[in-house]
């Protein structure tokens, strides 16, 4: 008998309704040519990722076009303002049985690498646990979740990630320092936007 391939997916949260941003949805905004969704979307595309779940939300139809070139089940969370659970539990709830891991990648990270992403996979292919990648003593994202922690994810509330989780199971998690800072560079408001955009020459 073969020995099973392990399939890892990624869950796009891409449903938010990006308030700081005032003017423009930032998943839609640009940096070097590309928007930020479409960066994360890209580095996923090249990396060890078998298939790609892309929750949307607010602004559906201008988000779904906007990465129509990409190989991407879509899942419309209709409760997405009851915050970042509700895109989590829509995104878990439609993944496959055959999935034995879980990326939740945020859709306002343009420096998510596909080497930090084949980071995270090697590391939960050893390990068999939560990975959390960090960059100079730093949490970031995104984080890998075995199939087993799936049903809690599911019950997560409010407009919070998964924290809780990493506290109540420190014995499963691992962190992984991955050496880039883009772990931790996510587009909160303009006013961030337009700092990336100089310092990058974007």
């Amino acid at each position: 008998m073969s020995e099973h391939q392990l399939c890892v997916a990624a869950c796009v949260l891409a449903a938010g309704q990006s308030s700081r941003m005032v003017k423009e949805n930032k998943l839609l905004a640009t940096l070097n040519g590309k928007t930020l969704l479409q960066h994360v979307l890209h580095a996923i595309q090249c990396s060890a990722i078998d298939e790609t779940i892309v929750i949307t939300g607010y602004q559906s139809a201008q988000v779904i076009e906007s990465i129509s070139a990409f190989d991407v089940k879509i899942v419309d969370n209709e409760a997405y303002a009851d915050g970042l659970s509700s895109s989590i539990k829509s995104g878990i709830e439609k993944l496959g049985k055959h999935v034995d891991a879980v990326i939740i990648c945020l859709g306002d990270m343009p420096f998510i690498s596909a080497s930090i992403i084949n980071k995270i996979i090697t590391a939960y292919e050893i390990s068999r646990n939560i990975i959390v990648p960090t960059c100079l003593g730093q949490q970031g994202n995104p984080l890998l979740w075995p199939k087993n922690f799936f049903d809690e994810l599911i019950k997560l509330k409010g407009d919070r990630g998964a924290k809780c989780l990493l506290k109540a199971y420190p014995e499963q998690v691992n962190r992984l320092d991955v050496g880039n800072v883009g772990i931790v560079l996510d587009v909160d408001d303009a006013f961030t936007l337009e700092v990336l955009r100089s310092k990058f020459n974007y």
